[in-house]
């Protein structure tokens, strides 16, 4: 089932699949990637309780094995709305007896998706309703739709709000890697970037560029030939992550605000060992914001 919001020319389309953004649209132009299953099947994901890869799809925890899939399982379930309106929704998934089997651990996870005047309030929250910590990483993975032959003629760069040297976290493999000195995770100053920008070239970026040290409260796609700009936030997020397809035609490009990244290569499994995992006590909530502004 679809959800459709509503405001003065925008439109935004909601799932209760994964409670993923299909859709945001502006005077009737789309914003966010279609979906293609050829390309990526995916728009906007949402990702919890893991993001990255977990490497050989599996972690323990107190001892015991349990699968876990690439950017966890709350994608892939389904939502409940629990109050809707023209301009704003709300979704609600919680543990299952199935989610228990590889996550062992009580929650309720809570989305809200809001038109403004100028775009779309887009926030998660996870609820540790159990009576133990609750470990987890968070994050989402939105597509924004870039033009192949804009990308070619090198029309396309990310922007940051600031110029600040980012730093990028060596992820050969799809898994965190040791520097020279053994540590992990090795990280470097992002080589791509030039000032606040960091261009999309038409080769695209590869397996994804990891990046940290963001002092920026938003990121976003810059269309230098229109001079337009769609930006996520990304304040609080200690990292951001930025892929695009692969293949000679560059449609689309992510900008994923993290808490939380993969693996390492050398991982022991354990989520009690696992670098970037975040701890919920119970009754609290953790809550994060990843608005949508079109300009």
């Amino acid at each position: 089932m679809n959800i459709t919001l509503t405001k003065d020319g925008l439109t935004a389309v909601i799932s209760d699949t994964g409670a993923q953004l299909l859709s945001l649209s502006k005077d009737g132009r789309e914003y966010i990637w279609n979906g293609d299953p050829a390309v990526w099947s995916y728009h906007a994901p949402i990702l919890f309780p893991a993001v990255g890869r977990t490497k050989e799809g599996f972690y323990t925890w107190n001892g015991r094995t349990y699968p876990m899939s690439t950017h966890g399982f709350i994608r892939d379930m389904t939502h409940t709305v629990t109050a809707s309106s023209q301009t704003s929704a709300d979704f609600t998934c919680t543990h299952t007896a199935q989610t228990l089997e590889q996550y062992p651990w009580e929650f309720a996870f809570r989305t809200h998706y809001e038109l403004t005047d100028s775009g779309l309030i887009f926030t998660t929250a996870v609820e540790n309703t159990g009576r133990t910590a609750l470990p987890f990483q968070l994050g989402t993975h939105t597509g924004f739709i870039v033009d192949p032959e804009k990308v070619k003629r090198g029309d396309y760069a990310v922007e940051f709000e600031n110029s600040d040297t980012l730093l990028e976290i060596s992820c050969g493999g799809g898994y965190l890697q040791a520097d020279a000195q053994g540590k992990v995770p090795a990280v470097s100053p992002c080589a791509a970037q030039q000032g606040r920008f960091i261009p999309v070239p038409p080769e695209g970026l590869g397996a994804g560029l990891v990046l940290t040290g963001i002092t920026s409260a938003w990121a976003a796609i810059h269309d230098k030939a229109e001079g337009t700009v769609v930006r996520i936030k990304t304040e609080g997020f200690p990292y951001v992550v930025l892929w695009a397809n692969e293949g000679q035609d560059i449609r689309f490009v992510c900008i994923e605000p993290w808490h939380g990244i993969p693996d390492r290569e050398d991982t022991d499994h354990a989520w009690e060992h696992k670098f970037s995992i975040n701890m919920l006590e119970p009754g609290h909530t953790f809550a994060c914001d990843q608005s949508i502004t079109i300009g």
